[in-house]
């Protein structure tokens, strides 16, 4: 399985995620909705999880003030907006993904990071096993949004 992060580019990547499929929005947003917000943001960067040539899943990373409505400081990155494409779901690309996530921000932000954290619903219990698979530890909890009550899980670098 060759998996690939990349940054998103709108002229790459605007058609694929113009048709991914996602249709559950209880606990994030489709990718379309997240590059919008990430358009003209200097600390969002929109990802594109691909295998080969095919957009299999999205997310996006944020710094400054997205680690701090979560009350952190500058030294870890937010993860927002994940998902894998309904068509390509339960085959471990996010497994994969997250297996490559610290060696590409280390790689690709250009900021003194030692970790990266992440909002999930309390009810995405699904969502929480998996990033318990990977690494991520619950570090916060009951933190009340307009989604519900999120807990905040964290990841220190694995590598550096």
């Amino acid at each position: 399985m060759t998996i690939q992060l990349i940054m998103y580019s709108k002229e790459d990547h605007f058609d694929a995620i113009n048709t991914y499929q996602f249709h559950d929005r209880t606990f994030t947003d489709h990718p379309l909705t997240v590059v919008r917000d990430c358009e003209g943001d200097k600390n969002r960067y929109p990802i594109i999880i691909q295998k080969d040539d095919v957009v299999v899943g999205f997310f996006c990373l944020h710094l400054d003030e997205g680690p701090e409505m979560y009350g952190y400081r500058n030294n870890v990155i937010l993860l927002r907006g994940y998902s894998i494409d309904e068509r390509h779901r339960k085959l471990g690309y996010a497994k994969s993904s997250f297996d490559m996530l610290d060696d590409f921000i280390l790689k690709e932000i250009e900021a003194d990071l030692d970790g990266v954290i992440l909002a999930v619903n309390e009810l995405n219990i699904a969502a929480q096993k998996t990033y318990a698979k990977v690494g991520f530890k619950i570090d916060k909890e009951n933190i009340v949004s307009h989604r519900g009550k999120l807990m905040v899980m964290k990841r220190n670098f694995m590598v550096k």
